[in-house]
């Protein structure tokens, strides 16, 4: 959801004028209201808003009260997060228990309905482009349920983690798939996140992360597994799925953030990489380095976009290696049944990772038919 700019310029004036007192943002909206207008039309929907705008205006004092788009309104009230909880907690519980009445073909419909509150302090008007993103993605975890929900700081916490169990969870699903069943993975990270670091700190890019979780869960949550690597990096499991379904769904999910953050995190992208099993990949290890290379052609195309894996186009690269180096790969590849070019290229991918990709070295890439206990002493 964009804010209309217009709301942001009163929403200043209003933070300039009290800047003496502690002033919450609130964002609330109508659950399940574009397919209210589905179903009833725009006009109707029209009194919808004006019985919330209404509702608020009685139980608020508010120093704004402005619609946006989606069924939404931003509310600027003059008191502290806490006090606002419990005002804005009676006003979802007066929406709730009320019925409005209409006539449509004839017929007579009363319809209730239930609203959806997000709120964070904004302390002083330095501080409104901070309050805005809390309020922002507070509301995006608030969005549907009929609560109301003070901004958090508390990061995200994925289903589970992009490390070694995550590849024990995306062999599993390899194995657990029926013939000729694919299994695809998307990859995806913010662009430029150590950027949002350093201008708007750790708490900020924390939020920024709860939000692209919340997205990622909304998604997902039914159809696939949600993992999550370093900081500003998660990976979906999505077993039944085609690459080309996969890349639409990530897709949607790059314009969903790209728009819901451009008034508060203006310029927020995300580079995203598809591949699929067995498409691109014979097994998970191969699979999570055709994704990791759509992520990064994704990345080196200027971001905020989607790949697809590509079939492999091999280049030839002259390297020396001592004697022991090789006989040593020569023993490993002989006792994995695999070849040596396979060996020295999953060890490039091990090395890109560590050096180039920031992950920590005990994330190195362990051979599917290995024992993951035996990896932590390998160096």
């Amino acid at each position: 959801m964009i804010l209309n700019h217009s709301t942001i310029s009163d929403l200043k004036a209003a933070a300039t004028a009290h800047s003496e007192h502690t002033i919450t943002l609130v964002l609330l909206g109508v659950d399940e209201f574009d397919a209210f207008l589905r179903e009833y039309g725009y006009p109707l929907g029209d009194q919808v808003l004006k019985h919330v705008e209404s509702v608020c205006s009685e139980e608020l004092d508010p120093l704004l009260l402005e619609p946006q788009s989606g069924g939404c309104f931003l509310v600027a009230l003059p008191e502290e997060d806490s006090g606002a909880q419990i005002d804005l907690e009676r006003v979802c519980h007066r929406i709730a228990g009320s019925r409005l009445r209409f006539t449509v073909d004839g017929q007579q419909i009363a319809h209730s309905m239930t609203i959806s509150v997000g709120l964070s302090p904004l302390s002083s008007p330095q501080d409104l482009q901070s309050a805005l993103s809390q309020v922002l993605w507070t509301y995006g975890e608030a969005s549907g349920t009929g609560n109301v929900i003070r901004a958090s700081k508390a990061p995200f916490s994925p289903s589970t983690p992009h490390s070694l169990s995550t590849r024990a969870t995306l062999r599993e699903a390899l194995l657990a798939a029926p013939p000729d069943s694919p299994v695809s993975v998307i990859q995806l990270d913010i662009d430029d996140c150590s950027k949002v670091m350093e201008a708007k700190g750790r708490e900020q890019t924390d939020i920024l992360l709860n939000y692209v979780g919340k997205i990622l869960r909304d998604a997902f949550a039914e159809s696939g597994t949600i993992c999550d690597r370093r900081s500003d990096e998660f990976l979906v499991i999505l077993p039944g799925i085609r690459a080309e379904d996969a890349a639409f769904e990530a897709e949607i999910i790059r314009r969903a953030v790209a728009d819901s953050v451009e008034v508060a995190l203006p310029g927020i992208s995300l580079s995203i990489g598809v591949a699929a099993y067995p498409l691109n990949a014979v097994d998970g290890r191969s699979l999570l380095r055709k994704v990791r290379e759509a992520r990064y052609a994704s990345r080196m195309a200027g971001g905020g976009r989607v790949s697809v894996a590509e079939a492999d186009q091999m280049v030839t690269k002259t390297s020396h290696f001592s004697k022991i180096q090789l006989k040593r790969l020569g023993s490993l590849a002989k006792r994995l049944e695999r070849s040596e070019a396979d060996l020295l290229r999953e060890g490039l991918d091990a090395l890109l990772e560590v050096y180039d990709d920031g992950a920590p070295s005990s994330d190195a890439i362990v051979p599917d038919d290995q024992p993951e206990g035996i990896h932590s002493n390998i160096r």
